[in-house]
């Protein structure tokens, strides 16, 4: 089935999800599944599609090659998994949703830097554990287009790190709490999150197309 006429499917199906009681009655029904499994094991090749809101013509898996498309469908199955269609996620759920898109998408761009571009992301020692926003950095000073891409991550990842650092310190008595976050924050970072990484990953398809020949794979 094409993702067009997946999505079609599944958006005749689905109603909008706003709550557990919602997600319990949509995604443990047996359509849902069988959806799932139309996909044929592609995950990272539908949660692209989705996020773009059109079918790719990108050849993901000849674009990555073996062991960076086995670990980028890994985390994209998560996803899948959680909710088919990225728009119906909701409260907490978007944390581990986000993480394991941020994860699934990395490896594209370090695909896209090192290899296609041929070039060393460098090591700032500040961004992020391990530096993960070091690739971020390096395509926004890169300038447009690749700024596009660089700067939606980078806006992705901070959106996620609320979710992460939630303890707080109060000041008065220095006693430890965790922070709650609203029904209205989590709608607010959830929009913030799918604008951003569609429009990073629309602007990585163009420039990948642009600048890369699937058919002897280089730049």
């Amino acid at each position: 089935m094409k993702f067009t006429e997946l999505r079609q499917e599944i958006d005749e199906n689905l109603s909008e999800i706003n709550s557990f009681a919602d997600y319990q009655r949509v995604y443990f029904s047996s359509g849902i599944q069988a959806q799932i499994n139309s996909l044929g094991g592609k995950y990272v090749e539908h949660l692209f599609n989705d996020l773009i809101e059109h079918q790719s013509t990108l050849d993901i898996k000849k674009y990555l090659g073996g062991s960076s498309y086995n670990n980028a469908n890994e985390y994209a199955k998560s996803c899948v998994h959680t909710v088919i269609r990225s728009r119906d996620i909701y409260g907490h759920k978007l944390a581990g949703w986000t993480d394991a898109a941020l994860k699934c998408f990395d490896n594209l761009l370090l695909v896209f830097i090192q290899e296609k571009l041929n070039e060393i992301i460098e090591d700032r020692g500040k961004f992020g554990k391990g530096g993960e926003r070091n690739k971020y950095r390096h395509l926004i000073e890169k300038g447009a287009p690749m700024y596009h891409i660089g700067i939606g991550f980078d806006t992705v990842y901070q959106v996620r790190n609320e979710f992460t650092h939630v303890e707080v310190v109060d000041r008065a008595d220095g006693r430890r709490y965790q922070r709650q976050i609203s029904s209205k924050q989590l709608k607010k970072m959830k929009e913030i999150i799918l604008e951003n990484i569609s429009m990073a990953l629309s602007q990585f398809e163009k420039t990948a197309l642009e600048t890369w020949d699937s058919t002897n794979s280089t730049v």
